[in-house]
C-alpha cells in the first residue's frame, strides 16, 4: 500500500494528524493536571487564611487563660468548613490537636520536617485509590512562631473527574480520526481516480490499444495532466498516420523502382544480345578481315559479355537476389 502514491498519502496524513492529536492530547493532559493543582492550591490557601484569622480573632476575644482552646476552636472551624483533616504542631514538631480523617501519615511527617518552621509546602501524593494534597503553613503572630497548620484533604473525585475529563477527549479524539480517515480515504479516492485512469490508458496506449480522450472537467494539476495526454496523444496518431502514409509510397516506390528495373534490364538485354550475336558471326569469318575490324570485334563481344553480367546483377537486385560476390 505505501508504494502508491494514495497509500503514501493516506499515511501521511493520518501520521500527521495522529501525532497532532497525541501533542494536543498531552496539552490538554498538562492543562487539565495544573487546573487541578491550582484547584487544590486555592483551597489551602484560603483554609490558611482561614486559619490566621480565626486564630487573630480567638486571641482578642479568648482570655489568657484559655488561650490553649484557641487551636481546638480553630482546627474544628477548619473541618466544618472544608471536611478535611486538620492539624496543628508546635516548634517542636509536635502535633497539638488534629480534626478529621488521616488518609497518609508519612507525608504529613515528611512536610512538617522539611518546613523546619519557616516555609510552607505541599505535596501532592498517589495513594492507592486516593490522590491526596499534604500542605504545611507556619503560623507567625506578631512575628513570632504560633504553630504549623497542616492540612490534608483528598481529591480523589476531582482526580477521576480529570481522568474522565481526559478519556472522553481521547475518545472523541480517535472518532474524529476515524471519521477523518474516511472522509480523506474518499477525497483521495477522487483525487487519484483520474491517475488511475491515466495509467492505465497510457499502458493500453503503450501496448497498441485504442483509447478514447479522457475527460477531466478539474482544472487543477490532474487536469492539465490529461490534456496533455490527449494532446499527446493526438500528435501520435497523427504521426503514425503519417508514418504509414510514408510506408505506403515507400512501397509503391519500391514496386515502381522493381518494375522500372525489371522493364530497363529487359530492353537492355535485347539489343546487348543482339549486337552480341552479330559480333560473334562476323568473329566467325576474322580471316577475311583487317587487324583493326578484329580487335573490335573481339573488344565488342568482351564489352557484351560484361553488358550481360552487369544487366543479370542489375535483375538479380531488383528481385533481392543479389550476391555480393559477383561482379
Amino acid at each position: 500500500m505505501l508504494k502508491t502514491f494514495k497509500g503514501k498519502l493516506v499515511f501521511g496524513t493520518l501520521a500527521i494528524t495522529s501525532i497532532a492529536n497525541l501533542i494536543l492530547t498531552f496539552y490538554i493532559s498538562k492543562n487539565l493536571n495544573l487546573n487541578l493543582q491550582n484547584t487544590i492550591k486555592r483551597d489551602m490557601n484560603n483554609i490558611k487564611i482561614m486559619a490566621v484569622n480565626n486564630i487573630k480573632f480567638n486571641s482578642r476575644l479568648i482570655e489568657e487563660e484559655d488561650e490553649k482552646d484557641i487551636p481546638w476552636k480553630t482546627i474544628s472551624d477548619i473541618n466544618s468548613n472544608f471536611k478535611c483533616f486538620v492539624a496543628m504542631s508546635n516548634k517542636d514538631k509536635e502535633l497539638i490537636d488534629y480534626s478529621g480523617k488521616l488518609y497518609y501519615e508519612e507525608p504529613m511527617l515528611d512536610i512538617i520536617k522539611e518546613s523546619k518552621n519557616e516555609k510552607s509546602l505541599l505535596k501532592l501524593n498517589k495513594k492507592d485509590n486516593y490522590y491526596l494534597a499534604t500542605y504545611n503553613y507556619p503560623i507567625y503572630i506578631d512575628g513570632e512562631f504560633y504553630s504549623n497548620l497542616i492540612v490534608q484533604n483528598n481529591y480523589e473525585d476531582d482526580f477521576n473527574n480529570k481522568n474522565r475529563t481526559l478519556t472522553y477527549i481521547v475518545m472523541a479524539q480517535a472518532i474524529l480520526l476515524i471519521i477523518i480517515s474516511f472522509v480523506i480515504n474518499n477525497m483521495i479516492n477522487r483525487m487519484t481516480y483520474p491517475l488511475k485512469r491515466l495509467t492505465n490508458d497510457m499502458r493500453n496506449f503503450g501496448e497498441g490499444i485504442i483509447v478514447e480522450n479522457i475527460v477531466i472537467s478539474s482544472s487543477d494539476e490532474i487536469g492539465e495532466l490529461s490534456n496533455s495526454f490527449n494532446n499527446m496523444r493526438e500528435e501520435i496518431k497523427n504521426q503514425i498516420d503519417i508514418i504509414v502514409e510514408e510506408k505506403e509510397r515507400v512501397l509503391h516506390l519500391q514496386k515502381l523502382s522493381k518494375e522500372f528495373f525489371n522493364n530497363a534490364t529487359h530492353e537492355l538485354k535485347t539489343p546487348i544480345t543482339a549486337i552480341s550475336g552479330y559480333a560473334q558471326v562476323l568473329s566467325e569469318n576474322l580471316e577475311s578481315q583487317d587487324e583493326f575490324t578484329k580487335r573490335a570485334l573481339e573488344r565488342t563481344i568482351k564489352e557484351c559479355e560484361k553488358m550481360n553480367v552487369l544487366v543479370q546483377n542489375i535483375l538479380d537486385i531488383s528481385r533481392g537476389r543479389f550476391n555480393s560476390e559477383k561482379k
